[in-house]
């Protein structure tokens, strides 16, 4: 599942993906605002925006903010596959 963002407003928003198994992936500005958590039970997560997964069992998981009061929100959940969440200018 990919969801691709090509533009960003700040705008309140909470965008929530969950798979049983499969991969995600997020394609945002390289300016984006966003919270985000973030949980793969056998995967990596990798993103272009600094942020650092955590170890957890056979997966991994991630918490954390590109900014403190940023307006957005991601949830993403897989069971079993990566998670990607990438920038680009």
């Amino acid at each position: 599942m990919d969801l691709f963002l090509w533009w960003w407003e700040k705008a309140t928003a909470t965008i929530a993906f969950a798979l049983q198994h499969g991969r995600i992936g997020a394609h945002l500005p390289a300016g984006a605002q966003f919270r985000v958590d973030a949980q793969t039970a056998h995967g990596r997560i990798g993103n272009g925006f600094n942020l650092r997964p955590r170890n957890s069992g056979d997966g991994q998981s991630l918490q954390g903010a590109t900014n403190a009061d940023a307006p957005a929100a991601f949830q993403f959940r897989t069971g079993g596959g990566n998670i990607s969440i990438d920038s680009f200018r």
